[in-house]
């Protein structure tokens, strides 16, 4: 029997195109998520209101929430401090995080993906300091498959 999975997802926000690509992925592969029993929420420290400009230009169909204040990244030890070099990079790009976020800080999740299983086990962790690196869809997909195979986490 088919199990309700989640995959939970975490991006930095709406101006970074790795994780529009991410996030345009997983659309991608929904049909077969659902088949497999799962649903996609993905979490970021943005505003309420460009969480919702995401959905529209990226046209997705999945939940999108925003984590206010980082909460729940930092529960998942996914949360960080931007140095100065590197806030000075993003501004130079337009890009201000604090601002973006509504908070006053230069803080964002490390890009993250899990697999939980409906007793709340984390069956697939991808998590990668390389905001470049993402999971792949062909693995999430497996960590699914495997789930409703039953023999979830006997290779990983």
């Amino acid at each position: 029997p088919v199990r309700l999975v989640g995959i939970l997802t975490f991006y930095r926000g709406v101006w970074c195109p790795y994780c529009n690509n991410e996030l345009k992925s997983l659309e991608g592969v929904l049909p077969q998520i659902h088949e497999l029993g799962a649903t996609v929420l993905a979490l970021s420290p943005e505003t309420r209101e460009h969480v919702q400009d995401n959905l529209k230009k990226n046209k997705l169909s999945f939940e999108l929430l925003s984590d206010d204040d980082n909460r729940i990244a930092r529960l998942y030890g996914l949360a960080f401090t931007l140095d100065e070099r590197t806030v000075d990079r993003y501004e130079g790009y337009g890009i201000d995080v604090a601002t973006h976020n509504g908070t006053g800080k230069h803080e964002l999740p490390i890009p993250a993906t899990y697999v939980i299983d409906t007793d709340r086990t984390i069956r697939f962790a991808f998590t990668d300091e390389n905001y470049k690196k993402r999971a792949k869809p062909k693995d999430i997909l497996k960590a699914l498959e495997s789930i409703n195979a039953g023999d979830a986490g006997e290779d990983e």
